[in-house]
C-alpha cells in the first residue's frame, strides 16, 4: 500500500538525521562535566569492589554535586541560547526539510493541511493495527475491569463476617498481602510494558515521531495564501 511505502521511506530518511550531539560540538563545560562524572563513576566502581564505604560515600556525594552544578550551568540563558542556535534550531530545520521533501515526493503539499490530517489519522490507525500487544493487552484490561468490582466486594465483605479480633487481624494481613501482590504486578507490568514495546514493536515510536512531525508542519508551516501575500507585499515595497 502507498502509506506503507511512505512510512518505510520516512524511517529511512529519519535515520539520516542524528538526534545526538557529537563530542566535538559539545560545549566545553559539558565535556569537562562528563569526563569528571565518568572518572567518579570508575572510582566508585573500584570502591565497591574493595568495599571502601568512605570512598563510596565521597564519590557518591561528589557525583551528585557535579550533576547539580551541570544542571545549573546548563540552565543559564547564555548556554540555553547557545544550544538553541547551534543545535536545536539546525536540527529542527533539518527535520522539517526532510518531512516536507518526503511529502512533496508523494505529491502532498506542505500547505495541504486536510491531506496532512488524513495522513495523521492513517498513521494512528496503522499504529493500532500493527500493534502485536493488542490481542494480549486488550483482554487483560477487560478482565481487570470485570474482576475489580468483584475483588473490591470481597475485600469489603470478608471483614464484616469475621467474628473475633484474631480472625479480623489475620484477614486484614491476608488482604494486605493480596493488595500488595496486585499492586506489584501492576507496577511490574507498567515498567516492563514500554521496554518490551521498544524491543518487539520498534515501529511504535516511529509512528509517534511521524505524527509529531506532521503536526509540526501543520502548526509552524506558513499558510500558502499568507506566504503569497507576504511575497506580493515585499515585491510592491521594492
Amino acid at each position: 500500500m502507498q502509506f506503507d511505502n511512505f512510512f518505510i521511506d520516512y524511517k529511512l530518511r529519519l535515520k539520516t538525521i542524528s538526534e545526538r550531539i557529537i563530542w566535538s560540538k559539545l560545549p566545553l563545560y559539558r565535556k569537562i562535566s562528563l569526563i569528571a562524572m565518568i572518572l567518579l563513576f570508575l572510582v566508585m566502581l573500584v570502591a565497591l569492589i574493595f568495599q571502601n564505604n568512605n570512598l563510596i560515600l565521597l564519590t557518591s556525594f561528589l557525583t551528585f554535586i557535579f550533576f547539580i552544578v551541570l544542571l545549573a550551568i546548563d540552565s543559564t540563558p547564555k548556554n540555553q541560547s547557545f544550544m538553541l542556535n547551534k543545535y536545536y534550531k539546525p536540527y529542527s530545520r533539518q527535520r522539517t526539510s526532510m518531512i516536507i521533501k518526503l511529502l512533496n515526493d508523494y505529491n502532498i503539499s506542505e500547505f495541504d493541511t486536510d491531506r496532512i490530517s488524513l495522513l495523521i489519522n492513517q498513521t494512528k490507525e496503522a499504529q493500532i493495527a500493527h500493534n502485536p500487544f493488542s490481542p494480549i493487552i486488550d483482554p487483560i484490561i477487560k478482565l481487570i475491569k470485570g474482576v475489580s468490582p468483584i475483588i473490591i466486594s470481597i475485600i469489603s465483605y470478608i471483614p464484616q463476617k469475621t467474628t473475633s479480633d484474631r480472625d479480623l487481624q489475620f484477614t486484614i494481613i491476608q488482604l494486605s498481602i493480596l493488595f500488595c501482590a496486585i499492586l506489584g504486578i501492576y507496577i511490574m507490568f507498567a515498567v516492563l510494558s514500554p521496554i518490551l514495546k521498544d524491543l518487539i514493536y520498534r515501529d511504535y515510536s516511529k509512528y509517534n515521531s511521524l505524527i509529531y512531525d506532521l503536526n509540526q508542519i501543520k502548526i509552524f508551516q506558513p499558510n500558502q495564501i499568507a506566504s503569497s501575500s507576504n511575497h506580493l507585499s515585499s515585491s510592491k515595497d521594492k
